[in-house]
């Protein structure tokens, strides 16, 4: 797989999750939301991606027990790209 594709499948993803938590929040699934949240691993992802997805579901995060965890995730991820 070369570059381009896996930028492709990377934007890809990006929209499938990023459809998926706007669809969960709006239909008020939080508990979805916060099972999808836990299983997401931001050094997977660009920090920017993961910061996406903390963004997203910024106005609810008190509803989700994950949130803060992905939180933590996305400083470190950020934090090694700073070095």
């Amino acid at each position: 797989m070369n570059s381009t594709e896996t930028e492709e499948n990377l934007q890809r993803e990006m929209e499938r999750l990023f459809g998926r938590i706007q669809k969960l929040l709006a239909d008020q699934e939080y508990d979805e939301c916060d099972a999808l949240l836990a299983t997401f691993e931001a050094k997977l992802f660009p920090p920017m991606f993961a910061v996406g997805v903390l963004r997203a579901s910024f106005p609810v995060r008190k509803k989700l027990p994950s949130w803060e965890q992905v939180l933590g995730e996305t400083r470190v991820s950020i934090s090694r790209q700073k070095t």
